[in-house]
This record gives structure tokens, sequence and C-alpha cells, in this order.
């Protein structure tokens, strides 16, 4: 068996990360994964191809395409991947994120050839005129148009959005596909959706359990550098930049802090841009910039004593899943498949979506209450052992892998 994931990038995201995890536990476990890459340049590899190219071609078609609000038609050389040599008879392919200026939907029947092949959604692109996520909008439902949000990711210029509804329903259409979802959230409403015709799976997300792992507190502290007498918030992402991570929601739960609280509480953070942060909050905040070493990330969760997860919309996220295993409890919004991780009074506390008053007095009882605390980071292992080890991820879909090449 060859497995081909195709994903818009090797590692970084959440989708990408997801795709790179599963390609790992693959191999270990002797199977014959690659990766179609669209952004896998400067990646070295036998395994890793990359198809993200931009040719001249592609760059007028781009100013054809883009002002007609029809994105990614103008990619051709996804059309070519039919006749891959890494395409045989034993081949899955499994597709993951498709959008991100690499791959043209279009061109998914001529790619698989009527070969039953999988589809993770780790957001609700694939059955949108136009976003990866829908926030309050509903008109998917409907077949799309008069978009009330064109400038979401990804923006377009002009809306179009219900003939790409319509050319996606017919490209995955002409497909033989299994369709997974990481979230129940997710997985009912791809159910709901032109995908729904299609089988729909629940498959969670998975990760290393013996990498994002709890290590004892006061030792991760020392290690990073970070006081040991203070409580420690943590606050993270792949960058500040997307305001959907809530990053921008930060200053204010910060004010928010009774006087005395704030004073004795350090906000941790890491991703893209959190070094400039400190201008913005008015709390003594660590930066650790971009983490790209896992081992690190565990210290970080490790040393922190409550997550702070403000994101508006997401589908089943790394941050909290990694907080999980490192015994770490968590405070979050009720949107999308956040629940299923940040599970209310079990393993941190779930607060009604946007509601900043009610977030923030979560965040004020989980700093001054260590005894809750200790239930619910012992709660979030138990629940990571559970249901989100990689070998769980791996398990799920070697089932559907086998399946697809027998026809089932």
């Amino acid at each position: 068996m060859r497995v081909i994931q195709v994903n818009t990038g090797v590692r970084g995201g959440g989708a990408t990360n997801a795709s790179w995890r599963l390609h790992e536990e693959l191999k270990r476990r002797n199977i014959d994964s690659r990766l179609w890459s669209g952004m896998a340049e400067h990646v070295e590899g036998d395994d890793i191809a990359c198809i993200g190219t931009h040719p001249l071609s592609r760059k007028v078609a781009w100013r054809v395409v883009r002002p007609m609000g029809l994105t990614y038609l103008e990619i051709f050389s996804t059309f070519r991947l039919g006749s891959h040599p890494w395409l045989d008879d034993e081949t899955v392919v499994h597709l993951h994120n498709l959008h991100g200026g690499y791959f043209n939907y279009m061109a998914l029947p001529l790619v698989l050839r009527g070969r039953t092949s999988i589809i993770t959604l780790h957001d609700m692109w694939a059955f949108t005129g136009h976003c990866v996520y829908s926030g309050d909008c509903e008109r998917w439902r409907q077949g799309c148009g008069k978009c009330p949000y064109p400038e979401t990711y990804p923006a377009i210029d002009y809306d179009n959005t219900r003939l790409v509804k319509i050319l996606k329903r017919f490209a995955f259409g002409m497909c033989k596909l299994v369709v997974t979802a990481p979230s129940l959230w997710l997985t009912k409403l791809a159910r709901q959706s032109h995908l729904g015709r299609f089988p729909v799976h629940h498959i969670p997300n998975g990760i290393d359990l013996t990498v994002f792992r709890p290590h004892e507190k006061a030792a991760a502290r020392r290690e990073l550098g970070l006081p040991v007498d203070k409580k420690i918030l943590l606050w993270a992402a792949s960058s500040t930049l997307d305001t959907r991570k809530g990053a921008d929601l930060l200053p204010e739960i910060a004010d928010s802090l009774p006087p005395d609280l704030r004073d004795s509480t350090v906000l941790v953070v890491f991703g893209g841009g959190t070094q400039n942060l400190q201008d913005m909050i008015n709390m003594k905040v660590h930066s650790f910039g971009e983490v790209s070493s896992e081992s690190k990330h565990a210290l970080l969760y490790s040393a922190a004593d409550v997550l702070v997860f403000p994101s508006r919309s997401d589908n089943l996220p790394f941050v909290p899943l990694e907080a999980l295993g490192c015994a770490l409890p968590a405070v979050g919004f009720d949107v999308g498949g956040v629940p299923e991780l940040i599970v209310d009074g079990v393993t941190g506390l779930l607060v009604p979506a946007f509601d900043k008053t009610a977030f923030v007095n979560a965040v004020g009882r989980m700093l001054e209450d260590e005894a809750m605390r200790s239930r619910m980071s012992a709660n979030a292992r138990e629940l990571a052992e559970k249901k989100y080890a990689i070998s769980l991820m791996a398990d799920g879909f070697l089932t559907h892998y086998e399946k697809a090449l027998t026809g089932e």
C-alpha cells in the first residue's frame, strides 16, 4: 500500500501538522507514505513532492480569474498530477486542505481517475462558496451568493460564490470519496452539505503522547527561565495576524482581571508575531516567538497553569489538544469543535461564544482555584489518552485506506 497525502504545506499550521504527524506514524508502521505539498520547495526528502508551481501562464490566468471571484481555477499544473509516477493501483490518495493557492479543485476527477480517495476536512471550505469558516452565515446551505464576508480568507474581489459552490459540487461529485472530519461539529456539517452524498466519518486528530506529556511544573519553568512564584496564563497560535485565534482579545482580558490577580500572573505566548504583544498588554508578557520544537511546546504547556483559547471559530485545534496531552486545563469559547477538547467543568471552562466578560470571569476562577485546576489537569491527560493518541488516528485512516483499495 502507498498513501499520498495532499496538503498546502508540510508543517506549520493545524492541517499541515495533522498530515505530517499521520505521515510519520504511517512510516513508523512501514507503510509507504508520501506527501504532495503546495509549499515544500525547501523541504528535502524522496517522499515529498512540491506541486505548487507558479509558471507565467498561471500569472496571466490569475489576472483574469481573480477579478471574477474564481479563486484557484488559474492553477493548470494540478491537471498533470493524474499521470504522476507515484500513482498506481496500490495507491490511496488522501486529500487534506485544497485551498492555499496550489491546487485546482476542478482537476479532481482527472487526478483521482475513479479511484476511491479519502478527504479530511480541516475547515468548511470544501462545501462553501469561498470561505473556510462561515461564522454566523448559513448561506452555504442554500448555495451561497450575496456573500456577507467576501474579505475573509480566502478573500474574493467579486462575489461569484454561487457559481463556485456549483463548481465544487460538480467537481467533488464526479469523484469517489470517503469524507472524514476531526471534530463531531464538522462531521455534522459535512453530512448536511453536498458532501453528504458520500460516507462521512469522524476521525479525531492525534498527537504523540510520549512527546506531549506533563513535565514537573517548577522544573519546566526553570528550564524556560519563567518565574516559579507566579501564576502563568498561556496563549499560542501560528500567528497573531490570524484574528480568528483571538490574539486581539488578550489586552482586554488582561485589563479586566482584578488588579491583584493581574499583578500575580504572567502571560506566556508563542507563535508568529507574539514578540509585539508586550506593548499591547497590561501584564508581564514572556514571548517565545515561533517555536518549532514539539518538545519545547510540551515544556511551555507544562509550565503554565491555564491555557487561554479565545478562538472565534475552529475545527479540532491542536493548541488545546496538545495542552490536553500536557495536562493543562483551558478556558475557551463554545465554538466549533472546541467543546470536544475543553469539556466544561471537566478539562476546563467553556463560556458562551464571544462573551468576553464570561471569559474573563472563567480565567479568574481557574487562576484562583488550585484544587479545580488540579482535578481538570488529571482529566485532561485522561481524555488525551482515551481519544487523541496518534495511534488511534492512524488506525482509523488505515481502515479506510484498506477499504478504498478493495473497492468496498
